[in-house]
């Protein structure tokens, strides 16, 4: 009894804690089972995460093996749709004078023409969307810009937008638009280099075009030609671009007299060259099929041929026809508004032949007359477009013609190609390095 009544209270309030622990094993169980459904969310998450890290992964190396700019925009929209979860994605791309870019996966899923993108070039600007029908509630679109920047670097007037339509399980959260964000600054930089590939492309095109002009225009110019006894001439030309408006020609022909003439266009580049190749053409037509071509008649007709072409692109051309008589040892000449034309007698000193009628294109008829010239021994004719006397250095300082005069006359017992060759290097000198207009000299000498 003694025993009994010692251990009595003992297995009491054994029994009374095992009863105690009995109650809360059910709020154990609870707790596990939401442990165990938390971590079976989490393990879905981190599925989910490691998925998007693939695909991300994914879509950085198809970017950087992918530089056309449609190809990357298709790969951005299947990537989005994938990583979204949603029915429909879309990535709109706005350019300049260009209609807009709407590329999406699936395809046709959304029409292009019920989307507007508005877009400000400017560094603070905001970019706006807006998508028809407005019951496409479960929509979103994301900014599509460089990094921080709000506009492209090189770039700046493109306007990006990506965008999710119809999520596939609820609605967009919080965690949807970041993974959007981080998609958006990917396909930024694919985006980016695809135009900077593109223009690329475009230059490099550009510039086998341009030496193909180049190359075209140079073949045009005359490299030699029979010249009249006694009579030695030297030419060069050499545009500011690849192609110019300057341009020469000599012809010689038995039964007519021996023609040169120089002309320079307005402006420079590929507009210029096409009308110097049509003046050239012009004048070399009228001058092989008028029976007793004039100078100022031939000038007169260029005008009247090309008088509308030249208005119509608000250009014109100077221009200074010569012949040469060897029966008479004269020039005759016409000069419709070029400059600067010098002759140095051998007897005397250099003076300008100056026009005495606007340039062709300017008016529909020309004022110039045929003028005479005695062309003796030792006598030169120095014709030259604005781009020698007009050459400029870094102060802004043109050669000007007193300093061509000056040259030519130290160098009047030079040959015409030296002469030619002193010109050019003193004016080279003088700008150095500056660049300058199309430069063309002809120097004629009477041996």
């Amino acid at each position: 009894m003694p025993l009994n009544n010692t251990h009595g209270p003992d297995l009491q309030t054994k029994h009374a804690t095992l009863d105690h622990n009995d109650l809360q094993m059910p709020v154990r169980v609870s707790d596990m089972l939401d442990l165990e459904h938390e971590l079976d969310e989490m393990a879905r998450d981190l599925v989910d995460s490691q998925d998007q890290l693939l695909a991300l992964y994914e879509m950085n190396r198809s970017m950087r093996s992918n530089a056309d700019l449609n190809d990357s925009l298709v790969t951005i929209a299947q990537l989005a749709r994938k990583l979204l979860r949603v029915h429909g994605a879309f990535v709109a791309l706005a350019m300049p004078d260009q209609p807009l870019k709407f590329v999406q996966d699936p395809p046709n899923y959304a029409k292009d023409d019920q989307f507007t993108l508005l877009c400000d070039s400017s560094p603070n600007a905001t970019r706006e969307w807006f998508l028809e029908p407005e019951s496409q509630a479960n929509t979103f679109g994301i900014p599509i810009q460089n990094g921080y920047l709000r506009r492209f670097e090189i770039r700046p007037d493109v306007c990006a937008v990506l965008g999710a339509l119809n999520k596939i399980s609820g609605n967009f959260r919080s965690p949807d638009i970041k993974l959007a964000r981080s998609i958006a600054d990917r396909a930024s930089s694919a985006i980016e280099t695809a135009l900077l590939v593109a223009d690329n492309i475009a230059q490099a095109r550009l510039q086998t075009e341009m030496a193909l002009a180049h190359r075209i225009q140079a073949e045009l110019l005359p490299k030699t030609t029979a010249l009249p006894d006694r009579i030695a001439l030297a030419v060069t030309s050499t545009p500011a671009r690849e192609i110019g408006g300057d341009f020469y020609d000599m012809q010689a022909e038995s039964d007519r007299p021996f023609a040169f003439y120089v002309g320079d266009v307005s402006g420079k580049g590929t507009s210029a060259a096409l009308l110097m190749a049509v003046t050239r053409t012009c004048i070399r037509s009228q001058h092989r099929y008028m029976s007793h071509p004039d100078p100022a008649l031939i000038l007169d007709r260029v005008n009247r041929d090309l008088y509308g072409d030249f208005t119509d692109v608000g250009m014109f051309v100077t221009v200074f026809y010569g012949q040469y008589l060897p029966k008479t040892s004269e020039l005759v000449y016409a000069n419709c508004g070029h400059s600067p034309v010098i002759y140095l007698p051998s007897d005397g000193n250099p003076r300008l032949l100056e026009a005495d009628s606007p340039p062709i294109g300017v008016m529909d008829m020309t004022f110039c007359s045929t003028h005479q010239l005695r062309f003796a021994a030792d006598d030169i004719l120095v014709i030259t477009s604005d781009g020698f006397n007009e050459a400029a250095n870094s102060d802004g300082v043109m050669f000007g013609i007193d300093r061509m005069m000056a040259s030519i006359q130290t160098n009047r017992h030079a040959s015409a190609q030296e002469i030619v060759d002193a010109l050019i290097a003193e004016v080279n000198t003088f700008a150095h390095g500056v660049r300058q207009d199309d430069q063309t000299v002809m120097v004629i000498k009477h041996l």
